[in-house]
């Protein structure tokens, strides 16, 4: 994993040590400005209809929409897992991902069935939002540590935070922490290859609308083999 990733096992393992590999084999995240970042949002969770668990309709939205962000940054489908805290979350996100022929491919588990497993890129989804400051499972250290533990190369959370900080001590440890590099806000930086000072924060799902092909909102005007330009927006794969 990379040291980022790392940094947050400290929290969790006193005697944790970065090998050479964590800085040499692992690249950083390709579109996005932070290689480990965590989406603070306030939107409520709602039951599954029979009460059994929970699910969050905006952290299900924003996953799916940075989702399709990565894949058009060049990233396979296999190299992209989306981890949830709840069954009724991962029946939610499969739904609502079923008819995007993009994201064909990518996992989407409950971290107690991810444990031993990892992946390039993490986004994990901790659905928990609420006013009676309840947090079920996001209270058991381990099933922290797995749902935090199992990116290679970045790892992007989205959750209440400030409620997690209220109620559970090891969640306000790491977001201190977080808050102290930078790697928490309301939303992610995305930044362009091509026109590199394009900066962006998509703070909801629809922000990623206005990076339609995964570049940033400039024509691309590339010139191609035929001698044209190419006429779609900035984008980060292959005009030909």
């Amino acid at each position: 994993m990379r040291p980022e990733v790392a940094r947050i096992m400290k929290h969790f393992y006193d005697d944790l040590e970065d090998h050479v590999s964590v800085t040499t084999e692992r690249p950083p995240v390709r579109g996005i400005n932070n290689n480990v970042f965590f989406i603070n949002h306030s939107n409520p969770e709602t039951a599954v209809t029979d009460g059994s668990s929970k699910r969050n309709e905006f952290e299900a939205k924003y996953v799916i929409e940075l989702s399709k962000y990565l894949i058009k940054q060049g990233y396979q489908a296999q190299q992209i897992t989306i981890l949830v805290m709840y069954l009724g979350q991962r029946q939610l996100i499969a739904k609502q991902s079923k008819s995007i022929q993009l994201l064909r491919g990518i996992r989407i588990m409950v971290t107690d069935n991810y444990q031993g497993e990892e992946n390039d890129i993490i986004i994990l989804s901790l659905v928990r939002s609420n006013t009676q400051k309840s947090i079920g499972f996001l209270k058991i250290h381990n099933r922290i540590c797995v749902a935090l533990s199992r990116a290679r190369c970045g790892l992007f959370v989205i959750g209440n935070m400030t409620l997690l900080a209220e109620v559970e001590d090891m969640w306000k440890k790491i977001i201190k922490s977080l808050a102290e590099t930078n790697e928490i806000g309301k939303g992610l930086s995305l930044s362009c290859r091509q026109h590199e000072k394009d900066k962006f924060i998509a703070d909801k799902p629809e922000s990623f609308a206005q990076r339609p092909e995964g570049g940033c909102n400039k024509p691309c005007c590339t010139r191609l083999k035929c001698g044209h330009q190419c006429e779609l927006m900035c984008h980060n794969y292959d005009p030909e």
